[in-house]
């Protein structure tokens, strides 16, 4: 990676007149933050007292209106774009975050009133032990559904699948998470011309007993991380029998 750092730095060098040089940082560092934490929930609150929940419950509420603390009082200011790495926490409720999260993008495209700003994100990584046989899987769905965002415009997806240590939720090595994430603002806003995008499934062919895969490099090049030959590819039909 060392080739890769060498060619941010050059991409930077040559960018910083361009770069804004005002920076306003007010957020949470919150182990284990739920996406819905960052919406502005105020009618979350309403609403349960309406119901007539406990105190219990409405606490929690107020944890959700953390963003109205964490970002409210900077809408209206300057803004060039998000970097968003989170997901892990719900993973619990994976399929929901296809909905969320885009929605999530939107809410707060439409409350800074500055149009379709940037907003990269960093994807899931592997974690926990490698399986022998394929299985349901939490993290995939909802990196699947991270991957589906990117139906909005001006977004982007930092893949880190090959980041990820199996005992460890946070992977130690973000120094290579962020160059590919500084990638996509690099080649996207900047106009510096660099590869910024991992390889994409792009589609599926069947003849016979052959299935044969495509992949989107984007002027890259797929190649094998661990191993000298591409392999963890299974299908499966309606009754989950994988092969």
């Amino acid at each position: 990676m060392g080739k890769n750092r060498k060619n941010i730095n050059s991409a930077l060098a040559g960018a910083k007149s361009r770069i804004a040089a005002g920076l306003i940082v007010r957020g949470l560092a919150l182990s284990g933050t739920f996406l819905i934490t960052y919406f502005f929930a105020f009618w979350f609150l309403d609403s349960l007292l309406l119901f007539g929940y406990g105190q219990r419950y409405i606490l929690n509420v107020a944890f959700f209106c953390a963003l109205a603390a964490a970002v409210y009082p900077i809408l209206g200011y300057g803004i060039k774009g998000v970097f968003w790495y989170q997901g892990e926490s719900n993973a619990g409720r994976a399929w929901e975050y296809a909905d969320l999260f885009p929605f999530l993008i939107e809410q707060w495209r439409q409350e800074w009133q500055q149009g379709d700003f940037p907003f990269y994100w960093v994807q899931l990584p592997n974690y926990q032990a490698e399986q022998a046989q394929p299985k349901e899987s939490a993290w995939a769905e909802l990196r699947e559904g991270q991957t589906r965002t990117m139906k909005l415009p001006n977004t982007g997806q930092a893949v880190i699948i090959d980041l990820g240590e199996g005992k460890d939720i946070h992977p130690k090595n973000k120094h290579d998470v962020a160059p590919r994430l500084a990638r996509w603002a690099l080649a996207n806003d900047y106009g510096i011309k660099i590869p910024y995008r991992s390889p994409e499934f792009k589609s599926l062919t069947i003849r016979s007993n052959t299935a044969t895969v495509t992949f989107d490099c984007f002027d890259g090049s797929l190649r094998a991380f661990g191993v000298e030959e591409l392999r963890g590819f299974a299908i499966c039909g309606a009754d989950k029998k994988w092969q």
